[in-house]
């Protein structure tokens, strides 16, 4: 697909068919992910996919409260997804490079010092590569935040305790229902409206 148009074509998906996606095609989605900017070239985004029937339940299990799905008018298809994919980010991997001797000159092997915390910044480029190859190969996708259930997901997965979440990706077939959604009940800013030149 010409870049434009798959930049154009990217939406968020939130309700899905009950239909198999191939290995094949899921992980050319965390491959593409992967091929992000990183800071330093620390490499600290991570994935921990929820692939098989028992994870992904035990995911919404999780991160829902009895009901909600099935209650909700625009997230009632979610859970049907195929895959789900962890967003997590290791913060030391940023702050450990930076505090290497070619990195010396950087004041950024403090926290503190960091003009944005980098690792958010490197897993978002990721969650966009991901979102825009899920387009191309005719998948529907949502990034979502994971507010709760932290703990329970560590336990199941388990994931690293230095390990941060940043949110998780739904990857399936769309069921073509776009009713809903931000989008939906907002209009797009102009381009006028969000860009100053001078």
């Amino acid at each position: 697909m010409e870049f434009e148009t798959l930049v154009y074509k990217r939406k968020m998906v939130r309700s899905f068919l009950e239909k198999e996606i191939s290995d094949k095609d899921l992980e050319e989605v965390i491959r593409i992910a992967l091929r992000g900017p990183s800071a330093g070239f620390s490499q600290g985004v991570e994935f921990v996919v929820a692939r098989s029937r028992p994870a992904r339940e035990q995911f919404w299990s999780c991160v829902t409260t009895p009901g909600w799905l099935e209650g909700s008018k625009s997230h009632c298809g979610m859970n049907k997804a195929q895959a789900v994919v962890l967003v997590l980010v290791s913060k030391e991997k940023y702050i450990a490079r930076y505090q290497a001797p070619d990195k010396a000159y950087s004041a950024w092997g403090l926290e503190e010092s960091w003009p944005a915390p980098y690792w958010y910044i490197d897993a978002g480029a990721a969650v966009m590569l991901a979102l825009l190859e899920a387009t191309n190969l005719g998948l529907g996708a949502l990034f979502f935040a994971v507010d709760r259930g932290w703990e329970e997901l560590r336990t199941f997965f388990g994931i690293s305790e230095e390990l941060l979440f940043v949110g998780a990706i739904a990857l399936g077939v769309p069921n073509g229902s776009d009713r809903f959604g931000s989008a939906k009940a907002l209009t797009r800013r102009t381009f006028e409206d969000s860009i100053k030149i001078f």
